[in-house]
């Protein structure tokens, strides 16, 4: 098969898999997707970010905050806003959101919010030549796969910053209207969520070390197009919490100094660490010290972006002890870690290391997402036992689009 139809071929097995698996929010912790999806809903139905209305749907949720007689959602209202609008075409063909219709609505959101974001960027890779090994890591060898099935925000931000990136250091000299765009991008990346903050201000930083020539320009181009999203997001704080910083923050967004135990936890436990279930990035490890870019103003900001998220990340989950796996915090720096696949700089390691570690990463990225929404993922790992039993003896397959259409949840349904 020639390369151009094996990418392609690559890209419409995505598309059939986000399409046919129907993963739903019920999950180790539905409080995240859940509060998003009434703050959509709540903004067409109602033109407000109240949610209480919809609180017979959602239920008690950790990330809803009760203020006065309303409640909002803890988390920044990027993803929602952005969501409203498909919602709203949604609602033409299955009416006022009930507990019968609120799983087609997520559907419809999840596909838009965090399923088309990576095929989009996998086309925009294929359009620039990527090879077929490095489009295949970045689909399903990578926690960016099992995310994509969610309503996280996750997905969408990773791909902005990419493009962000892409944008400020891909030419050796960056146009002001690239500068507006990743500025646009950082902006709204971070309303989404606030750690994207972290590269964003090391892009900007960036900035500064680029070409002489109009530099001043370039950093007023991208600042024109991000600080209105910070604006909007301290003003939107105000307004419904009373609080340009709201003191939830604190504690939903604490840090602590990263130990090594918490960098163990994030990157290497078989519980929950980045490279124990995508060993195929330390790939994009050692290409930080053969790169040919070495030196470069590009490679220099790509590898302090990662490894300060990195860094910066591990301190944060130190404070979280909720539902995560496989790096979840560090997933919207991920397509920045496989940025060395997509340049060929993985190429010259071994082809049978490179299919080894892809296949283990194959298998703990993608089997996770057969047991959802009925187990927690970290229960559902192949190195765990729970998954063989959940799967095999009490039938908890992932619903599908065939046992939506009347078929039986069983094996069957899953061989796709």
């Amino acid at each position: 098969m020639e390369q151009g139809n094996s990418r392609l071929f690559l890209l419409l097995i995505y598309f059939a898999l986000a399409i046919y698996l129907l993963p739903m929010f019920i999950h180790g912790n539905p409080g995240n997707e859940l509060s998003r999806w009434a703050t959509a809903i709540s903004l067409v139905e109602n033109t407000s970010f109240d949610v209480s209305p919809l609180e017979n749907l959602i239920g008690q949720n950790a990330d809803v905050i009760k203020i006065g007689e309303n409640s909002y959602s803890k988390k920044p209202p990027g993803i929602a806003v952005l969501s409203a609008p498909f919602y709203a075409l949604t609602r033409i063909f299955v009416g006022e959101p009930t507990a019968e219709n609120m799983r087609i609505s997520w559907f419809v959101l999840r596909f838009c919010i965090g399923t088309f974001p990576l095929l989009f960027l996998g086309i925009w890779l294929v359009q620039k030549d990527i090879d077929t090994f490095s489009l295949a890591t970045l689909l399903f060898a990578t926690p960016l796969f099992v995310y994509s099935l969610l309503y996280f925000s996750h997905i969408l931000v990773a791909v902005l910053i990419y493009f962000v990136f892409r944008l400020l250091f891909d030419a050796e000299r960056v146009g002001l209207r690239d500068c507006f765009r990743a500025g646009f991008f950082s902006g709204f990346a971070v309303i989404c969520e606030l750690p994207a903050l972290i590269p964003v201000l090391i892009f900007l930083i960036g900035i500064f070390f680029t070409e002489h020539r109009n530099r001043s320009r370039r950093v007023f181009f991208f600042l024109v197009a991000f600080l209105p999203f910070i604006a909007l997001l301290l003003i939107y704080n105000y307004a419904v919490f009373d609080a340009v910083i709201p003191a939830f923050y604190f504690s939903d967004f604490s840090f602590y100094f990263p130990t090594p135990y918490n960098i163990f936890i994030t990157l290497f436990s078989p519980s929950r660490g980045l490279f124990f279930y995508s060993p195929i990035l330390i790939f994009s490890i050692f290409a930080f010290f053969t790169t040919r870019e070495s030196g470069t103003l590009r490679e220099i900001i790509k590898i302090s972006a990662i490894v300060l998220t990195l860094l910066i990340m591990c301190g944060f989950n130190a404070a979280k002890t909720d539902w995560m796996f496989a790096g979840k915090h560090l997933v919207f720096i991920l397509p920045l870690m496989v940025d060395s696949f997509f340049d060929g700089e993985t190429e010259e390691y071994p082809s049978l290391w490179r299919g080894y570690l892809f296949t283990i990463s194959f298998l703990l990225c993608t089997i996770p997402a057969l047991t959802f929404p009925f187990v927690s993922p970290e229960l559902s790992y192949p190195h765990n036992a729970f998954w063989q039993p959940a799967l095999f003896e009490n039938l908890w397959f992932v619903p599908t689009l065939a046992t939506v259409l009347g078929a039986a949840n069983n094996v069957w349904t899953i061989v796709p």
